[in-house]
Formats: C-alpha cells, sequence, structure tokens
C-alpha cells in the first residue's frame, strides 16, 4: 500500500500499526510509550511520542503517569508530604483514596485515586494533607 494523501481514516489506521510495533519495544525495555496527538495535511503528518520510564514503587501501580510519580517524589516536602506518603490510603469526603502523584505547578496539586471506581481526582494539598492526618 502506497499512501498519497493523509485522512483521517488513513491516519487512524497507522496509529493503530505504531502501538501495535510499540508493543514489542515498551516489552523489551520496561517503558511506557505513548503517542500524543496527530496533526497532518494531504501530503505530511507529525506526532508526538512520550517515552516514561516505569518507576518501580510497590505502592502505586504502573497505570499512573509516571511523571506524577516523579514530581511527587521530587516536590513532597514543599508540598507538605513525606516520600513516604505515596500510595498511602485515606478517607476523603466519606470515600478511601489512595494518593498516587503530583502536579507542583498546578492550582490543584495533589492526584488522588479512589480505591473503588480507580478514578483519577486532583485536590488541594491541604485538604488532603488534613485528611491523612485524621486517618
Amino acid at each position: 500500500m502506497t499512501i498519497k494523501q493523509f485522512d483521517e481514516t488513513t491516519l487512524v489506521a497507522i496509529r493503530n500499526d505504531i502501538n501495535a510495533a510499540m508493543e514489542a519495544v515498551k516489552s523489551k525495555y520496561g517503558i511506557k510509550l505513548d503517542i500524543g496527538n496527530i496533526s497532518y495535511a494531504r501530503d505530511m503528518q507529525s506526532f508526538h511520542t512520550k517515552l516514561s520510564a516505569l518507576i518501580p514503587n510497590e505502592n502505586v501501580p504502573n497505570d499512573v503517569d509516571q511523571k506524577w510519580i516523579t514530581d511527587f517524589n521530587r516536590y513532597s516536602r514543599s508540598l507538605g508530604f513525606e516520600k513516604e506518603d505515596l500510595g498511602r490510603k485515606f478517607k476523603f469526603n466519606n470515600d478511601d483514596f489512595e494518593l498516587v502523584g503530583a502536579r507542583p505547578r498546578a492550582r490543584l496539586p495533589m492526584v488522588i485515586r479512589n480505591v473503588q471506581t480507580r478514578k483519577l481526582v486532583i485536590a488541594d494539598a491541604k485538604a488532603i494533607k488534613s485528611a491523612m492526618i485524621s486517618a
């Protein structure tokens, strides 16, 4: 098959093929690879690829964005936490949550996950610290 110009259907097929080809690289090197948005014109396409090392942390599953884990480890003290707080479970708004990362430059920097639904939530650092102290 030779592509003369790009369209949305062709790009979806190409994206699927690239993702399939990247599986072997992910497994071989133990990394996370993501293709970002694809932009295209009739005769050219471009996409952003993100590679992340899977940082071993027995308290946080590998499906959490590794940048959040790295940022938590780097900025935990300035946010009022200890590195050991990563993965810690606590009650927040009557639900069970776990601390899974941080986005230090965001207005709501803490990333928490509902233990039952697995839904990610962003939250205020002081509110999470208070909930952890109450636990």
